[in-house]
């Protein structure tokens, strides 16, 4: 018998830090959806199905983002490139329990142990002997979990909308 994994999800996204860098795609998006959004979100659902994902968050207004994405109507990419480099950031009381025999899990340990702000993705997927497409989806999950920061980041281009200023605080520049 299969059962629906939908009772077990939240009803609503979890909230989470969005960074300027990443980008919004649009979600599934109904009629009774449009009916509830302000002209501001109409405004940048419109933008974000005519750019199409080329846009990082920080080109659009804070609130909106966040609004729709809160709202289930919009989702984010976490785009890593194979040239990037990322930092793990001391841990306080992160545990990470390993099974053994899971693929996935294990891949995601080799990254996520072997992960320093030195070497680029590229380099880690040749050094561990993985896809660099499975190396940059991993690195990319642990920077939308918070585990792991983009380096080399430009914020001053990435802010590029007012509203962030607002409410981002500009990092000093890793590198």
């Amino acid at each position: 018998m299969k059962t629906s994994v939908r009772g077990h999800l939240p009803s609503k996204p979890v909230d989470v830090p969005i960074e300027p860098w990443w980008h919004p795609q649009i979600g599934c998006i109904t009629d009774d959806d449009m009916k509830s959004v302000t002209t501001a979100e109409r405004d940048l659902i419109d933008k974000l199905i005519d750019s199409s994902g080329a846009d990082s968050a920080g080109a659009f207004d804070y609130h909106c983002i966040h609004s729709l994405y809160r709202k289930g109507l919009i989702y984010l990419d976490v785009p890593i490139e194979k040239t990037d480099c990322v930092s793990v950031p001391p841990l306080e009381g992160f545990v990470m329990n390993r099974l053994m025999g899971d693929y996935l899990e294990t891949l995601l340990y080799k990254v996520f142990v072997s992960l320093d702000d030195t070497t680029s993705v590229q380099e880690l997927a040749t050094l561990l002997q993985i896809d660099i497409e499975m190396a940059q989806r991993a690195v990319s999950m642990f920077c939308r979990l918070g585990f792991a920061h983009r380096k080399a980041l430009d914020y001053d281009k990435l802010l590029q909308h007012p509203s962030w200023r607002e409410f981002y605080q500009v990092p000093m520049k890793r590198c």
